[in-house]
């Protein structure tokens, strides 16, 4: 319950409240009575400040701001409608940290115009980084938080009931954090003609709406300030993005800006730009579940009309602003496309750093990898703030069975990223009813207490491929091997990928790049070389997907040219569009450790969507299991990790039905004291346990064989006390 325990006079400014205090840790919302209304001049109180003084003395500035009430409509075709109510008003929103008496007054005044007594509640929230292992996040009562994430950046044509949607399922799968941008077309504050220091109230009821119904929800939110194509004068991909002549900034609407880079340094943008941040803190800086406050999505996609080292000073500058006027400390960040541009993490303000990914072969491994070295380089939590098989479109036809999405999720979860991938093309996702992966990562996680001080990444030891090419197995048929090279420009590697299995196809598809470069760009030049035991009727199929000036493709087998084909630019354009969406194909000798090379001695690149080879006969699997990875993260005796059958390493088996059981596999964990351990195996598709078995760790190591399982499989580990009863398997 709450109090009032001050009776106001008349005529001096008070509060109404719409939001009454009830418990700590619940924002509380007031109007502003007996004060001159908005005249639309001034988006924040002209005149008055407040300030709350909390139960321990301390004063917190809190800052009327103008808010415009909104009722939700539909036409005939369920498109959102957003109709004022009333008149325009000032309120104010204070989160009380502790129970105890609070005071509202007016700044510089020591008559308060509010009392209000808050009871017991819980003042979680809040999140930052854990002050001593900063690879994690946590609340501000120190509850660990691993954030398990989606982009829900923006609603379609039915506004905010898109989120009526979204964000009950998300919560009910155990999703506790999500990604909204304000954009010219959803959630605009300061993005089109007309708003330069004038907000859009639309948009910003709409986003208090959604930010409303997440925290009752338990689900945090980053929200992201401003979007790269708001400074773009070229069109992409998609024939659209170039949005500065339509920002407010720009001087042809009225805005201070001739150019885009000038958004970055000239003082009237930057002020424009503090007196915009200043209304954000002033509206939602309360809200317990706002998590990050983003300043960019992918502001390196503008690099090519901006400065890079005035881009990184601004968020030098715009961050210390921030943080010296957010009473609550929030999280600042921001995000880049491709570049991992480390002067812009480097800013003091910034506390966490992002990582958008699309396209990557072997997620499971190349997150893995990123966790350690960017923490290492950075020392902040890592998010990998965007992720899709393509970035053109959600592609269900390169995964099908949602294994790059779901191997993309299990990586980051367990190997010391702050939260999961998160997944692009939540409108897809939604629409295939795709939650069970998330409610499966919840169960595995329950009662660990993942993500708090003592967790971090544990060294595993797993049965690789060794690229080398063992002797044939006389009792295997003749196999077909198809692997999708990396969708990077460029992948340094200049050793021979042995084909020995279907799980060779993964370490193919991270070995090469799907840019098969030719004469002109020698810097990045790297041949395709594989080494196969072939049957009686191989053959090599090339799927060439564009050129550019013009390329050619030229196969070898032991040194003696089998294909040699000119491929002319068809269409006269340097872009990945389906240009010749062609399968080339070519014979290949039989015989023992056949060397296969793919070359382009033309002058510009091919772009090759897959290889595959036919006829493989696979060599035989060493002594130390089929070939897996595995990833992990625990303390000292307990831990959690994750092992992915090489197979079935995204992209490759992409496409295949019914995957194959994977038999004998294991891991060795190392960092675990030494002693008997409980494991519990875990399916993640059906997200249930399924077996136990017991291993010990001696000298800092334990081996774990893996039960039978199909494409990827988790573990939840734990040290048994001396009293637990034996029973099960024991590994020695």
């Amino acid at each position: 319950m709450f109090a009032l325990l001050t009776v106001l006079a008349t005529s001096a400014p008070g509060i109404e409240w719409v939001e009454p205090p009830v418990k700590a840790g619940v924002p509380i919302v007031g109007r502003l009575v007996r004060t001159s209304p908005p005249d639309g001049s001034s988006q924040l109180h002209p005149t008055l400040q407040l300030a709350v003084k909390d139960p321990k003395g301390r004063s917190w500035p809190v800052v009327p701001f103008i808010y415009q009430e909104f009722r939700r409509a539909a036409d005939k075709e369920g498109k959102e409608a957003l109709e004022p109510v009333g008149e325009p008003q000032w309120r104010v929103r204070f989160t009380p940290l502790e129970p105890g008496t609070y005071a509202f007054a007016l700044e510089r005044s020591p008559q308060p115009i509010a009392v209000v007594r808050v009871a017991r509640g819980d003042a979680g929230g809040f999140l930052r980084p854990n002050p001593k292992n900063q690879r994690w996040l946590q609340d501000r009562s120190g509850r660990p938080f691993l954030a398990v994430g989606w982009n829900l950046c923006w609603h379609g044509a039915r506004g905010t009931r898109d989120y009526d949607d979204w964000l009950p399922r998300l919560a009910q799968a155990g999703v506790n954090f999500v990604r909204i941008w304000s954009c010219p077309w959803a959630f605009s504050v300061e993005c089109n003609p007309g708003t330069l220091g004038r907000y859009d109230q639309r948009g910003l009821w709409a986003l208090e709406r959604v930010l409303s119904q997440a925290n009752r929800l338990g689900i945090h939110v980053m929200l992201c300030l401003d979007y790269h194509g708001v400074l773009n004068i070229e069109k992409d991909y998609w024939g659209s993005n170039d949005l500065w002549t339509q920002n407010p900034y720009n001087r042809a609407n009225g805005g201070p800006c001739a150019e885009p880079r000038d958004f970055f340094t000239e003082p009237a943008a930057k002020k424009a730009y503090q007196d915009r941040l200043k209304y954000l803190v002033a509206r939602f800086s309360a809200f317990p579940n706002l998590a990050v406050w983003e300043f960019w999505n992918e502001i390196d996609n503008d690099l090519r009309w901006l400065d890079a080292a005035q881009v990184v000073a601004w968020h030098a500058e715009m961050g210390s602003f921030l943080r010296g006027i957010d009473p609550y400390g929030h999280v600042v960040s921001t995000s880049t496309a491709w570049s991992p541009w480390p002067e812009l993490w480097r800013v003091p303000s910034i506390g966490l750093q992002q990582v958008h990914s699309y396209g990557q072969s072997s997620p499971g491994t190349a997150f893995a990898k990123l966790a350690q070295d960017r923490f290492a380089l950075h020392r902040m939590p890592l998010l990998v703030g965007e992720y899709g098989v393509d970035f053109r479109g959600p592609s269900e036809e390169k995964d099908p069975y949602r294994r790059g999405l779901r191997q993309a999720v299990w990586s980051t979860a367990l190997s010391g990223c702050a939260g999961t991938a998160m997944p692009w093309w939540w409108e897809t996702l939604h629409a295939r009813n795709a939650y069970g992966l998330w409610s499966a990562l919840r169960t595995l996680l329950e009662g660990t207490g993942v993500a708090s001080a003592a967790w971090g990444p544990l060294t595993v030891e797993f049965g690789e491929e060794s690229g080398k090419l063992g002797p044939a197995s006389p009792s295997a048929a003749p196999q077909s091997i198809r692997f999708f090279p990396a969708d990077q420009w460029s992948v340094d590697r200049s050793e021979t990928v042995a084909l020995a299995g279907p799980a060779s196809a993964a370490l193919a598809s991270r070995s090469f790049a799907r840019f098969l470069h030719g004469s002109s760009k020698a810097d990045v030049r790297h041949p395709i070389r594989l080494i196969a035991h072939l049957a009686e009727g191989a053959q090599i199929a090339v799927h060439v997907d564009s050129v550019s000036n013009g390329a050619m493709l030229v196969v070898k087998a032991n040194g003696k040219e089998v294909l040699r084909r000119e491929l002319p630019n068809k269409d006269g354009a340097w872009l990945v569009n389906k240009e010749y969406d062609e399968t080339i194909r070519a014979p290949l000798p039989a015989g023992d450790g056949v060397l296969i090379e793919l070359e382009n001695p033309g002058e510009d690149w091919v772009n090759i969507e897959w290889i595959e080879v036919s006829g493989v006969r696979p060599a035989q699997t060493g002594p130390e299991g089929p070939p897996v990875f595995s990833t992990g993260i625990g303390t000292a005796d307990r831990a959690l990790a994750w092992i992915l059958d090489r197979r079935y390493d995204w992209p490759a088996g992409a496409t295949e039905a019914t995957a194959s059981p994977c038999r004998g596999a294991k891991v060795t964990i190392r960092n675990l004291r030494d002693g008997e351990y409980a494991a519990r195996w875990f399916d993640t598709k059906r997200g249930t346990f399924f077996a136990s078995t017991f291993a010990r760790s001696r000298g800092g190591r334990m081996t774990l064989p893996a039960p039978e399982f199909r494409e990827d499989v988790a573990v939840r580990i734990e040290r048994r006390s001396r009293s637990s009863g034996a029973g099960g398997r024991t590994n020695r």
